[in-house]
């Protein structure tokens, strides 16, 4: 009794660390130490495949933005790190969410006058992934310039875009924002 109360009960599904496995372990493999599910689209390829065909985008829950991987050889990053930025300006909404979310793990900073053009999408969850992801590229995490929960107004929207373009600006003082 003592050693099963030493271990505790045992939860089905549940590997330790509390990472939450698949509930069908023949499509599981690990990336970067953690199990993924194969059907869950982690390369760039797969991720805009799916964006791009209107019934595989229903399935959210395959793209998993913070399980993808660029490339590194840095051209085809770049091409990479291009069409998401295209998608931002997608009629899609699960694109341009997902495209926002995604670009904030480039690291890049020319994907920042995409991002912050992407502050001012009418989709309150496309402007909070744009600023996450800008924070994370500035490595502010502090600054929040929309408000974390309920509605974003159109006074956020400019401010924010107002704010993250002067950051950017001193930065890149030769950069002209196109409006």
């Amino acid at each position: 009794r003592s050693t099963q109360k030493a271990i505790g009960d045992l939860k089905e599904a549940i590997a330790i660390g509390g990472n939450v496995l698949p509930p069908d372990l023949s499509t599981v493999t690990m990336l970067n130490g953690k199990p993924v599910s194969k059907t869950e689209a982690t390369s760039i390829d797969d991720a805009l495949k799916m964006l791009e065909d209107d019934k595989k985008t229903q399935g959210e829950e395959q793209l998993v933005p913070d399980k993808i991987i660029f490339s590194k050889d840095p051209a085809r990053k770049k091409d990479e790190l291009n069409r998401f930025s295209r998608l931002l300006r997608s009629k899609d909404w699960k694109a341009r969410r997902i495209a926002s979310k995604v670009l904030g793990r480039s690291d890049d900073l020319d994907m920042v006058p995409e991002l912050i053009y992407a502050l001012s999408d009418r989709d309150s969850v496309v402007n909070r992934n744009a600023e996450t992801s800008l924070r994370l590229i500035s490595r502010k995490l502090d600054k929040y310039h929309i408000p974390k929960e309920g509605g974003v107004t159109e006074q956020d929207r400019i401010k924010a875009q107002r704010e993250w373009k002067t950051w950017f600006l001193e930065l890149r003082p030769d950069y002209i924002f196109v409006e």
